[in-house]
């Protein structure tokens, strides 16, 4: 992978010093707790990680302090778009992308030798080479915050965003940009430790409030569990997983049984008291996957989405001729037709292809598996879905599902698998990757299914903390 190294960008902040960290931080232990926060805008992690340093004896440090002093250095307003910016010039002048996180880290280092902490809360982790540089720490974890989009709104409109137009394009831009350095927040809850749902309203000033809401979702379940982690206790004989974190460790699993390309799914069905009836993995069944298949030699699916691509010689909107010129986001190769596959590094390429007479994302919005609303090319996958393979070995061992059966499975079901889910008799989904399709909810919905987000610690903390 080529780190694109940009030294035309230019950085005020005089705490942005590349060579000085790499300097050892004497200060700090390498055994240090060091707890870190990511999360949708909106979704409380500076409430739930503030409340957590001042309650319980953590040094606080968000990741988008220097942005905000930057900012303010080039006269700029404190804008979440602002920042969003900043914060990519300075992953991506970095090199490595992980800036950010070490330049919090020597901060904590000078102030470590006059503090009397327990260990250290990073704030605003919003990059997956961030994650990767803390995972350095073997006493870090990463704990994914998320709320109610209703919830989110009314947090950020109006106040941090001026309008319903500017909250949209700050939160699909910190969801996801196709930038290696740029916002990566679905990628960050992928790679979580913990997960905690928080969307119970709190009322500011209340500190007996916020005291009691951190002890019941942070300190007393998670935080007070790695305290004792890190001071050597081997066994903790009080503190046992719940049904919903093994059942999902347990889908985690079974999904490394895949083979496939570009997402590996697990599922398991079980009644409410925890007993697994049946599991699945997505697979192409009863032959090779499509990666070892002469026919393919890739993803199928993908092949046959690069062939209908290539047929939009015009913008189906406007009309106006597609021309492409555009860089692979993993490798930098030129790209100059609309491919799923990078000739040089085999990476998706991630086109996004625009176009400038009107403005239409194309490919986005006009072909089929581009976006969730124009469909996602099922038909053409050549795999069995995680869910539908649990469902069928159902059937295979003659096992009746129960009345109140549950399914737990490590993404949000697609439009098929809800069908399948509510002939079964399913009456719960619990997921854990949130990509909702939303005609899949829709189904869902109409057929009297119940679905929760899976809060708990997942399935790469699992072994760690319940040793």
């Amino acid at each position: 992978m080529i780190k694109n190294k940009k030294d035309g960008l230019v950085i005020k902040n005089k705490k942005y010093d590349p060579e000085a960290f790499a300097q050892p931080l004497v200060n700090l232990n390498p055994d240090i707790i060091i707890i870190g926060f990511t999360g949708a805008l909106g979704s409380g992690c500076t409430f739930l990680s503030n409340g957590l340093a001042q309650h319980h004896n953590y040094m606080h440090l968000s990741l988008s302090e220097p942005l905000h002093e930057e900012a303010r250095l080039r006269g700029l307003e404190e804008t979440i778009e602002n920042l969003q910016k900043i914060g990519n010039e300075y992953r991506t002048k970095d090199g490595f992308g992980d800036i950010l996180v070490w330049m919090a880290l020597r901060e904590a280092n000078e102030r470590w030798k006059d503090a009397k902490n327990l260990g250290i809360i990073l704030d605003g982790i919003k990059n997956t080479n961030e994650v990767a540089a803390l995972r350095s720490f073997r006493n870090f974890f990463l704990f994914s915050i998320h709320a109610e989009e209703v919830l989110q709104k009314q947090r950020l409109l109006p106040g941090r965003c001026k309008s319903e137009d500017e909250y949209k394009t700050v939160i699909k831009r910190d969801a996801e940009e196709r930038l290696e350095f740029g916002q990566q927040i679905n990628r960050c809850n992928d790679l979580a430790d913990i997960v905690v749902i928080n969307n119970k309203p709190i009322q500011k000033g209340s500190e007996r409030l916020v005291r009691d809401y951190v002890q019941e979702k942070l300190y007393g379940r998670y935080v007070s569990l790695i305290e004792l982690l890190a001071s050597g206790v081997k066994r903790v004989h009080d503190y046992t997983p719940t049904i919903p974190e093994t059942l999902m460790t347990a889908a985690y699993v079974e999904s490394r049984r895949s083979k496939c390309l570009k997402r590996k799914v697990g599922a398991i069905i079980a009644s409410p008291n925890g007993d697994i009836i049946a599991a699945g993995f997505n697979e192409v069944p009863g032959g090779v996957s499509c990666w070892e298949d002469p026919d393919y030699n890739w993803c199928a699916r993908d092949i046959l989405q690069e062939k209908a691509g290539r047929k939009f010689l015009r913008c189906p909107n406007c009309g106006a001729k597609i021309k492409i010129v555009a860089q692979c986001v993993e490798c930098g190769r030129t790209i100059r037709s609309f491919t799923k596959r990078c000739p040089s590094c085999n990476s998706d390429p991630e086109i996004d292809y625009l176009c400038p007479k009107c403005q239409t994302k194309v490919y986005k919005e006009y072909l089929a598996g581009g976006s969730p609303d124009t469909g996602k090319m099922l038909d053409l996958c050549r795999s069995l879905h995680a869910e539908e393979n649990a469902i069928l070995r159902l059937g295979k061992t003659g096992v009746s599902v129960p009345p109140d059966a549950q399914i737990y499975i490590t993404a949000f079901p697609c439009n098929l698998c809800a069908n399948k889910i509510v002939m079964t008799g399913i009456k719960k989904v619990i997921y854990s990757e949130p990509y909702i399709t939303k005609e899949a909810e829709k189904i869902l919905k109409k057929g009297r299914v119940e679905t929760d987000r899976f809060e708990g610690v997942k399935s790469t903390a699992y072994f760690r903390l319940y040793s």
